[in-house]
C-alpha cells in the first residue's frame, strides 16, 4: 500500500499510453478493494481467489515502485541508509505481509491423507470411503455430503455430489430433523446416498481431506457435531447404513426417495408407510433420554434446548436432568401422566403434591 502511489506515479509518467500497463495498474488498485471480502463468510471465496489474480497488477505496479524508489534512491534516502538496509525492510515488509494476508497456520502445509501402520498403508477415512464406494456401489451416484468428502466423493469416488453450500445440503446434514423442504430437496435430487461425517473439520475444504491431531495422550482432538444431529438418518427407519468408518457413515437414502415420490405424486400411503416417512421429523424425549443414559449428549446443550423452548423438561427422566433444573417447578397441569409412564420417566422422582396438582 505504501509503495502504491510511487508505481502509479512512475506509470502515469512512463507508461500510461499502454493498454497492457492499464489493465495491471487497475489490477493493482482492484486487489485492495477485494481485501474487504475477506472478512465476511459469504465474500471470502470470491475475495481470496480474486486476489490471486489481482496481485499480478499490483506485482507491476510495485516494480514500478522500486524501480522509481532506486533510480531516485539518494533523494529519498540520502546517504544514512545504505541499499541493505532498504532491502531488509523491503524484503521483511512483503514477508509479514504474506503472512498476515495468507492461509491460516494449520492449512499452510499439507497434513498426511495415507499413513504406514506394520507395513500396511492406511488412507485417511474420506479417501477411504471414496474409494470404498467407488469399487463396491459403482459411480455416477447422487450423493450428499459435506466440503471435504464432496471433493473426495467427486475426484476419487466418481461420484455426483451435492455438497458444501449448495442449497438445502447444510440444513439436511446439520440439523436434527427432517422437514419436507428437505425431503423436496432431496427427492429433486434423486439422490441415492447421504455421506455424514461427524467431524466439523470437514466443512473447512483446507482441512477436512487428512488424519485428525492427536494429543499427547494419542486421542483425536477433532471437534465433533452434536449427536441428536449426527444420529439424524439412523433415526430414519427407511434408511439403511451401509458403510460406517468411525466418525464417517454412509446412509443407503433410496428407499426413502422412492416413498417420499409415491406422497408427491398424490398416492395414498398406508398408516404404517406413511409413520416411518415421518419417522425422524422430531426430536422425541425418548430419544433424549437415550443420548442422557449412554453421555451422548451434554448437559449444556440439554439445558440449551429447554431455554429455546425445543423440549419439556416433564418428559426427561428426573434422574438425568442437569443440575439446576428443577421439575417440581414445571406447570404439569397440561401434561398428561400417561404419556410420562410410556417416555419411561418414574413418577416416584416427583413430589406427590406436584402429582395431585396435575391429575
Amino acid at each position: 500500500l505504501i509503495g502504491l502511489p510511487f508505481g502509479l506515479q512512475h506509470f502515469w509518467r512512463h507508461y500510461r499510453q499502454s493498454a497492457v500497463a492499464w489493465i495491471l495498474a487497475t489490477g493493482a488498485v482492484s486487489y485492495f478493494a477485494m481485501l474487504p471480502m475477506r472478512l465476511t463468510t459469504a465474500g471470502w471465496q470470491t475475495g481470496n481467489r480474486a486476489s490471486v489474480y489481482f496481485y499480478l497488477g499490483l506485482a507491476f505496479v510495485l516494480a514500478l515502485a522500486a524501480d522509481k524508489l532506486w533510480t531516485e534512491r539518494q533523494r529519498f534516502v540520502g546517504g544514512i541508509i545504505n541499499r541493505t538496509m532498504v532491502f531488509g525492510v523491503v524484503f521483511v515488509m512483503i514477508f509479514a505481509s504474506g503472512v498476515v494476508a495468507g492461509w491460516n497456520p494449520q492449512n499452510r502445509f499439507a497434513k498426511p491423507v495415507v499413513v504406514d501402520a506394520g507395513g500396511e498403508l492406511i488412507e485417511a477415512q474420506g479417501m477411504n470411503a471414496a474409494l470404498w464406494m467407488r469399487e463396491t456401489l459403482g459411480t455416477n451416484h447422487n450423493v450428499v455430503t459435506d466440503e471435504a468428502n464432496g471433493r473426495l466423493m467427486l475426484a476419487y469416488g466418481e461420484q455426483y455430489g451435492y455438497a458444501g453450500r449448495f442449497p438445502f445440503v447444510y440444513d439436511i446434514l446439520r440439523t436434527p430433523t427432517f422437514t419436507p423442504k428437505q425431503l423436496g430437496a432431496m427427492q429433486s435430487w434423486d439422490l441415492n446416498y447421504a455421506v455424514v461425517d461427524r467431524r466439523e473439520s470437514v466443512w473447512n475444504p483446507m482441512a477436512g481431506y487428512f488424519f485428525d491431531p492427536v494429543n499427547d495422550e494419542g486421542k483425536p482432538t477433532v471437534e465433533l457435531t452434536d449427536p441428536l444431529i449426527a444420529q439424524k438418518f439412523d433415526r430414519q427407519p427407511l434408511v439403511s447404513r451401509i458403510m460406517d468408518a468411525g466418525t464417517l457413515v454412509i446412509y443407503d437414502v433410496n428407499e426413502l426417495m422412492a416413498v417420499a415420490r409415491r406422497a408427491a405424486a398424490g398416492e395414498v400411503l398406508p398408516p404404517a408407510l406413511a409413520n416411518m416417512l415421518l419417522a425422524g421429523s422430531e426430536v422425541s424425549p425418548a430419544m433424549v433420554n437415550e443420548l442422557l443414559e449412554s453421555g451422548a449428549i451434554s448437559e449444556e446443550k440439554i439445558k440449551a434446548m429447554i431455554a429455546d423452548g425445543e423440549l419439556d423438561p416433564s418428559q426427561i427422566n428426573p434422574a438425568l436432568l442437569p443440575e439446576g433444573v428443577d421439575l417440581n417447578e414445571v406447570n404439569l397441569d397440561d401434561v398428561k401422566l400417561d404419556e410420562m409412564n410410556s417416555a419411561g420417566i418414574d413418577l416416584n422422582h416427583i413430589e406427590p403434591k406436584v402429582l395431585e396438582a396435575a391429575q
